[in-house]
């Protein structure tokens, strides 16, 4: 479908894009979805495309009411080359090359974001990869399991576009969320259940999930849930819960149709959730129009975040533990091993691989030091704005 005139006027003022008619099987996959189920219930319309913005956006045209649902593959070339870091097995992969092209992706899908209206921050990300890593080298990954790691891709798609046209059935079919909030109850009791289980063995013997809890990334399941009941007093809050509910429900009811296991929908929200705040962080530690002070805010973003990783996960074990514990003979404990803590090697190993990134993002003096030493684009000539840009767009693929 060709973009019309009101996609473009938009998207001319915030990126560089290149539509994408070309039809695969994925994005045939989520048109099939959009036709079969929620048509009738919106006026969206998907657009394929890809954008410098690296993002699946929703743009809302409020003359006539229509909404454009951007579905930008960029931004799962991102996702995926960030799941193969994680997921591909130290046996037969460089711990030091996996920590490279983690961070050469993060440093670079953030100056493309930067790159349009800001070219100058977009520079300086790439000027301190380069600074921090020294000359650029081809680095291989080998992906073990092609079939697990596609699917998993396809769950990422999948979680993408049902949470994303769930902002619009939210107050055009709010019926696909039945009892909302007794289903957030039924999320935390089986969540108290999971909990107990843990607490009632002497050691927890999923040492990464120990070593997880001691980095502060798990969280005690009290806090968890103080910090979900307080966040569900705000209105955007809640909306953004209930579209995470209606993707989950979505995403299960569609695995069990295709026939594929659901338990790696876990592992999808728990990395989407690491990926998308590691690069909110660089993003926003690169974009030197944020004051220190509001860069330290962002801390609200990450918790709310944090809030809501938690609250997926935990409604998607409610639903899990319906097929798992109700469905077959495991019981609370074998489910827990099974659909949760095999996937805490992933999640760690993850949290390894960053830490070269957070180095620097966390570091505000440097930070400081950036701000004063770049130019404002504004103060360059003409010429030289142009050749800038020129390059940038170049380097980042942009040049045509």
């Amino acid at each position: 479908m060709n973009l019309p005139n009101w996609i473009l006027n938009d998207l001319r003022f915030s990126c560089y894009f290149k539509e994408n008619n070309t039809e695969t099987e994925e994005s045939a996959e989520i048109a099939f979805f959009f036709k079969r189920d929620f048509e009738k219930y919106t006026t969206s319309k998907l657009f394929f495309c890809e954008t410098s913005l690296s993002t699946i956006q929703t743009i809302h045209r409020i003359k006539t009411g229509e909404y454009g649902i951007i579905w930008d593959e960029r931004f799962f070339h991102l996702y995926e080359k960030a799941v193969i870091c994680a997921m591909a097995p130290s046996e037969t992969n460089s711990f030091d090359d996996l920590k490279y092209l983690l961070k050469k992706n993060i440093f670079l899908t953030t100056a493309e974001r930067l790159l349009y209206n800001k070219p100058m921050y977009a520079y300086a990300a790439i000027n301190i990869f380069e600074q921090t890593e020294g000359e650029s080298k081809q680095r291989n990954v080998k992906v073990e399991n092609l079939e697990r790691h596609c699917i998993i891709m396809k769950f990422f798609k999948w979680w993408t576009f049902f949470h994303e046209i769930g902002h619009e059935l939210v107050n055009k079919a709010p019926h696909l969320v039945a009892d909302f909030d007794n289903k957030l109850s039924f999320a935390i009791k089986i969540s108290d259940s999971l909990d107990e289980n843990t607490k009632s063995k002497n050691d927890d013997t999923n040492i990464f999930r120990t070593k997880l809890k001691e980095a502060g990334i798990i969280q005690s399941h009290e806090k968890r849930i103080l910090d979900i009941k307080n966040s569900l007093t705000d209105v955007v809050a809640k909306e953004e819960v209930w579209c995470d509910i209606f993707a989950i429900e979505q995403m299960v009811k569609n695995a069990h149709d295709y026939a594929y296991d659901p338990k790696d929908i876990y592992l999808v929200l728990m990395l989407n959730y690491y990926i998308t705040v590691l690069l909110h962080n660089t993003q926003y530690y690169f974009d030197f129009s944020k004051n220190e002070e509001n860069y330290i805010n962002q801390e609200k973003y990450v918790k709310e975040q944090a809030m809501r990783a938690d609250l997926r996960v935990m409604y998607l074990s409610a639903m899990l533990s319906e097929l798992y514990i109700k469905g077959t003979d495991l019981n609370i404990e074998e489910f827990d091993n099974k659909c949760i803590g095999s996937h805490y090697p992933i999640l760690y190993r993850f949290t390894e691989l960053e830490e070269d990134i957070l180095q620097i993002t966390n570091n505000l003096e440097l930070r400081k030091h950036l701000i004063e030493g770049t130019s404002s684009f504004d103060e360059l000539s003409k010429d030289m704005q142009i050749e800038l840009k020129q390059n940038l767009s170049t380097f980042l693929g942009w040049s045509n």
